[in-house]
């Protein structure tokens, strides 16, 4: 990946972090295709079609090539990850805020010195000389 694009999706997801009413018309959306090879038995070959947001598990779908070549079956996977955007970015949020939780748990008792049995009692158990 170029600097450029790299550049762009850190932009854009910067862009998503700052704002809380992320909608369908403003969020990045990610549109994959995969054109599987054509089998012995089926004279058209199947497409696999996903669409979601970034770090998020996609909606999948499939269909044929001829499908996809009408545009079809790209208008309903843009319909679908529409009427689930909600949803999908919901839930990221909350695993967000409860991984965010989690650490700052784990920084909490790492930051907290805890007092061991040994250091509690500092009776010396040695005999002295004098």
């Amino acid at each position: 990946m170029s600097n450029k694009q790299e550049n762009i999706l850190e932009n854009v997801e910067e862009i998503e972090n700052q704002n809380p009413n992320i909608s369908f018309e403003n969020a990045a959306l990610i549109i994959g295709v995969q054109i599987l090879p054509q089998s012995e038995s089926s004279l058209d070959r199947c497409v696999i079609l996903s669409g979601g947001i970034k770090g998020e598990p996609p909606l999948l779908s499939s269909c044929t090539l001829t499908e996809l070549l009408t545009g079809i079956p790209i208008q309903e996977t843009l319909h679908k990850l529409e009427e689930t955007l909600p949803k999908i970015i919901e839930t990221s949020r909350n695993r967000k805020k409860a991984k965010q939780q989690k650490a700052q748990n784990i920084s909490k008792r790492i930051n907290t010195p805890q007092s061991s049995p040994e250091n509690r009692d500092n009776k010396s158990t040695q005999l002295t000389l004098f």
